[in-house]
């Protein structure tokens, strides 16, 4: 070890040490040193929250991240069946038909080799590809989905995929919200 690298290592050594109170410095009353506390305690607790809210964030770009590659090899596979595998998971054709916006006419028509516009074959593979994501968290996907998810309100993960809130579901089957938390976040 050469001695530049032994002083700066004495150095920080020392500077590591408990060094003694000042004579000058006073002791501080209990309520003083509470004050501190309560400073610090905030301190970190806003710490803290960036922290999750930044954890929450990557946590979130990595979800749709995997939606987005899962959707793009999907999307090539045969529609129908794509929709014979959210069939086979215990999806009602009226549900499947709900989500992706479309009637189940059209749906009947796309499994009898008719094919969908290129925008109706992205949303039956972006539904195949979250209910693949979520099943590593929920049993039986398609009933999770179906019941509500608030005794509060009325509403389903179905409702949620309805409108859009893939995010949200998410977060519900890893038990990264409450489903309050959801029903706020959709419902301001």
């Amino acid at each position: 070890m050469s001695s530049s690298t032994s002083d700066a290592s004495a150095t920080i050594a020392h500077e590591l040490e408990p060094q003694p109170a000042p004579s000058d410095q006073r002791t501080l009353t209990i309520e003083e040193r509470a004050q501190e506390l309560t400073e610090e305690a905030g301190y970190l607790r806003n710490i803290t929250a960036t922290v999750t809210e930044d954890v929450a964030d990557v946590h979130h770009r990595s979800f749709h991240l995997q939606l987005d590659t899962r959707v793009a090899r999907l999307a090539k596979l045969d529609p129908a069946k794509l929709l014979d595998q959210l069939a086979d998971v215990g999806f009602a054709w009226r549900d499947i038909a709900r989500m992706i916006r479309v009637s189940v006419p059209a749906l009947r028509r796309w499994r009898s080799g008719e094919r969908p516009t290129g925008d109706n074959r992205r949303a039956i593979a972006q539904l195949l590809a979250l209910v693949q994501i979520i099943t590593d968290q929920v049993y039986e996907p398609a009933s999770w989905m179906e019941m509500q998810i608030s005794s509060a309100a009325p509403t389903t993960a179905l409702d949620l995929y309805a409108d859009g809130h893939y995010q949200v579901i998410f977060d519900l089957a890893t038990g990264n919200i409450t489903p309050d938390t959801a029903l706020d976040s959709v419902q301001p």
